[in-house]
């Protein structure tokens, strides 16, 4: 049975020229009697350099010198083909991130959302590409998305799409919420001090409410089973498995806590009201003054 290797060498090498650069890359991987034939055969990898890379092969070729294998010249011009591709790509979204800086959302599940004319669009983090979905929305807060389902935070409260196999189950609902945590299979919100519960893998997108907290709530996470209510009062209230569990002090100075700006002296913010309005209108003139 006659095999590739006993071929006469040239027959062998009419064959690779039959070939292309990637192909010719990986049969000299096969074996380190095809690696040594195919590195001392310089002309094929001159060929590969002069047919894929016909303008900047020779330009490579004359840099480079006479010591350097068009073996690594292909390699390079290679590689450098596919820097220049990321390097196109990249300045494309750093011109959309630097003119947009100001409307890009949290990345969530590597998908970062950013304010456009249209809505929101979403670009995916690990190739920098345009996802092709416009959400119709400007007045977008958050977005965030698990395995289950993907919740949108408006203006107007949270829309919930789900994904689902059983024409029976709900695929959609639509909260009033102030803020929201995607868990596992669940979704949490809270709206005013109401903190509510979305089971995503119960036939009926309902909420339950869970807890009925005595603070402003700033901001919540989930972790472990846990959810964790961080409220404007510099307090963590901590839910495990729906249950209230416990309040403690943020274990943070005192600095760090949200502070009235307003004089101890004063009783409300209307008192100073008329003097901080006046400050308002000087600096405006002020500013409108200026010579920029």
């Amino acid at each position: 049975m006659l095999v590739i290797s006993d071929l006469p060498l040239e027959s062998f090498i009419e064959i690779l020229l039959k070939t292309d650069g990637r192909t010719l890359g990986i049969c000299r991987r096969v074996s380190k009697n095809w690696k040594e034939i195919i590195d001392s055969s310089d002309f094929l990898w001159q060929a590969f350099s002069k047919n894929d890379f016909p303008n900047s092969s020779n330009i490579a070729r004359k840099k480079s010198g006479k010591d350097m294998s068009w073996y690594y010249i292909y390699k390079n011009l290679k590689t450098w083909h596919k820097i220049a591709n990321i390097d196109k790509t990249m300045k494309e979204f750093y011109k959309f991130t630097l003119h947009d800086k100001a409307h890009a959302l949290e990345i969530d599940n590597g998908i970062l959302p950013l304010k456009d004319t249209r809505g929101i669009v979403l670009y995916d983090m690990h190739t920098l590409r345009n996802v092709p979905v416009v959400v119709p929305e400007k007045n977008c807060f958050k977005v965030s998305h698990n395995d289950y389902a993907s919740a949108i935070l408006i203006k107007s409260g949270l829309l919930i799409q789900r994904t689902v196999t059983n024409p029976d189950y709900m695929s959609e609902a639509f909260f009033k919420a102030d803020n929201f945590v995607l868990s596992y299979n669940a979704l949490y919100f809270f709206n005013n001090r109401e903190v509510f519960k979305c089971d995503l893998m119960h036939q009926i997108l309902a909420s339950k409410l869970v807890l009925n907290c005595d603070y402003d709530i700033k901001v919540m996470q989930y972790n472990n089973n846990a959810l964790y209510l961080f409220t404007d009062c510099g307090k963590i209230v901590t839910i495990e498995n729906d249950v209230f569990k416990t309040v403690k002090p943020v274990n943070i100075p005192a600095e760090w806590l949200k502070q009235d700006n307003l004089d101890p002296q004063k009783k409300t913010f209307t008192d100073n009201k008329l003097s901080i309005y006046k400050r308002l209108l000087r600096l405006k003139d002020r500013l409108q003054c200026q010579t920029f």
